[in-house]
């Protein structure tokens, strides 16, 4: 009897361990799930603050440069109004995919900022490195035979770049600022464009 009892016990933690490990792999999957935006299937904006916290902690540990690349689509509101909504979510979805096709390290990643707004960080690249990368999408987005039924949907980004070694004192919203104002004035200058910005004003304005 008393073996039968150990048998059941054995069996029972057996079970009981299947069903710990069936719920850890739904819940590793679920949170997968909730890091992805629905839309393109890049990472949301939540997934973004943790991985370039971790990322920035990283670059600033191993006194290696990190960049922040912020890109928008020209004229969005435009092609809405234009096209419709669905045409709208077409230009994100085939954006974001180029984005993601160039991004390809294990250490770099592609977000969905927010609207028409997307965010790239590269680990250990210097400014001329991202900005190499930055031309390279912003040429082959405008590239981009975008069609929709029969008509032809042009398309233009506009990017703003920073980079440099992080300091001790450095926050990402300080790269990702120092990003947003040279998309801003990518913007200003025209758009469809890439514009570097400088960490160091950032450094100055703190000071």
């Amino acid at each position: 009897w008393a073996d039968q009892l150990d048998l059941k016990v054995i069996e029972r933690t057996r079970e009981l361990a299947k069903v710990v490990e069936d719920l850890a792999r739904v819940n590793e999957k679920l949170d997968r799930l909730n890091q992805l935006d629905e839309l393109t299937h890049l990472y949301n904006r939540r997934a973004f603050n943790q991985r370039s916290v971790q990322l920035l902690a990283q670059c600033r540990r191993e006194l290696r440069p990190l960049s922040v690349l912020l890109l928008d689509v020209d004229h969005f509101k435009q092609v809405n109004d234009r096209y419709g909504h669905l045409v709208g979510d077409e230009c994100l979805r085939r954006v974001a995919n180029l984005i993601r096709e160039r991004v390809t390290r294990p250490q770099d990643f592609v977000a969905r900022f927010g609207g028409e707004e997307f965010v790239v960080v590269l680990y250990d690249t210097h400014l001329d490195g991202a900005l190499h990368v930055a031309e390279r999408v912003r040429s082959e987005v405008q590239q981009m035979n975008m069609r929709w039924e029969d008509r032809s949907i042009p398309l233009t980004i506009s990017i703003g770049v920073c980079g440099g070694v992080p300091e001790a004192w450095h926050e990402v919203e300080h790269f990702t600022g120092c990003a947003d104002q040279a998309l801003y004035r990518a913007k200003s200058e025209g758009r469809n464009r890439v514009v570097p910005g400088e960490l160091s004003i950032v450094k100055a304005a703190r000071d």
